[in-house]
């Protein structure tokens, strides 16, 4: 091979960036497993762990927890189905955000893949979303206005759907 100006031939540069890119690899898996004490790459026993997990600090906590927990308890009853239904509908709300964000993330992955496939490009694919996107924003925005407003609102609104429009009340109500 003829080197031109002193630089090193395009194979052996290949090689190198190769070699380097075993390297990190090769640190990066060794840093990802578990350290042990013999010195192995074994993974620790689920009993192992619960022994290392069991410290000062943990123990400490959890106890803090724990008698906090029964006191709270003990003090109001009713806090515990509180708790249950706010964590069921925690857990279902931040479930299905979740769930809406991840289906709308696979879908790109799915799309950049099928352009990818069939050499598509950006514009050829996602024309229509570029064209919708000021008005999906648009509504976006007026929902969220709505949202705030409603919520700034709410107990005058609750006060007129209970006691209902009276001549000396200080909302305008008066249609006619």
């Amino acid at each position: 091979m003829v080197e031109l100006l002193g630089t090193a031939p395009r194979s052996s540069i290949v090689v190198k960036s190769l070699q380097r890119y075993n390297v990190i690899y090769t640190r990066k898996c060794i840093k990802s497993q578990p350290y042990n004490i013999n010195n192995s790459m074994e993974q620790k026993s689920r009993w192992q762990r619960f022994k290392d997990w069991w410290t000062i600090d943990h123990v400490v906590d959890l106890i803090v927890d724990a008698l906090l927990l029964i006191w709270e308890v003990i003090a109001s009853p009713i806090l515990i189905v509180v708790r249950v239904i706010r964590h069921l509908i925690g857990d279902w709300f931040t479930g299905g955000i979740k769930r809406i964000i991840k289906g709308i993330a696979r879908w790109f992955a799915r799309k950049r893949e099928y352009r990818k496939a069939h050499r598509h490009g950006v514009v050829r694919t996602y024309w229509w979303l570029m064209l919708l996107s000021p008005f999906i924003a648009f509504f976006l925005f007026i929902f969220l206005a709505m949202a705030t407003g409603i919520a700034q609102d709410l107990p005058e609104m609750l006060e007129l759907l209970i006691r209902g429009c009276q001549p000396d009340s200080e909302y305008w109500c008066n249609i006619s």
